[in-house]
């Protein structure tokens, strides 16, 4: 009976307790969490922002493929078919880890709630080339823009503790 006290009030309090409050282990370890989310929302948007330059490598040798097929005199309109689909393989294998990167700039910007400078800036200048590929990227760029706009304060506020370089005011204290 006294036992079953004992688990009530220990339940109660810890139901009305504030995670931190008064157990320095447990504040730690909630301080650690978000240090780790700073972390890894970084990581997940730098991997991301690297990922983005496979479908850069895939069009420009998709483009030296195309050059290389106009200086060559194919047999056929066949063979020439063939040749263009066998340059067109490595957009296919750039667009690859470009979207793996996708996911992971919207894992880093929704997931972990990452926000950067450099982030913000990155992603305007993605949102702008999506949106002038009619008609997806059009709705996808429009959207990225505008949720960058609405959030712009949270992105360009001081980020020192984001590993940025922080506002003028704080280089010159």
């Amino acid at each position: 009976m006294h036992t079953e006290h004992g688990v009530q009030v220990f339940l109660t309090q810890r139901r009305h307790s504030v995670p931190g409050d008064g157990n320095p282990s447990l504040r730690e370890n909630v301080n650690k969490g978000n240090g780790m989310n700073k972390k890894n929302g970084r990581a997940f948007a730098l991997w991301g922002a690297w990922l983005q330059l496979g479908a850069v490598i895939g069009l420009l040798w998709t483009v030296v493929g195309m050059v290389r097929i106009s200086q060559s005199e194919p047999a056929s309109a066949g063979a020439l078919a063939n040749e263009i689909s066998i340059s067109l393989i490595t957009t296919v294998i750039g667009m690859i880890p470009a979207f793996i990167g996708v996911i992971l700039m919207a894992v880093a910007l929704f997931g972990q709630k990452y926000r950067a400078q450099w982030f913000f800036w990155f992603l305007i200048v993605y949102g702008v080339l999506g949106a002038v590929n009619y008609p997806e990227g059009t709705v996808f760029g429009c959207a990225l823009i505008i949720y960058l706009i609405w959030k712009k304060d949270e992105f360009l506020a001081s980020n020192s503790d984001q590993g940025g370089a922080g506002n003028a005011a704080t280089l010159h204290a």
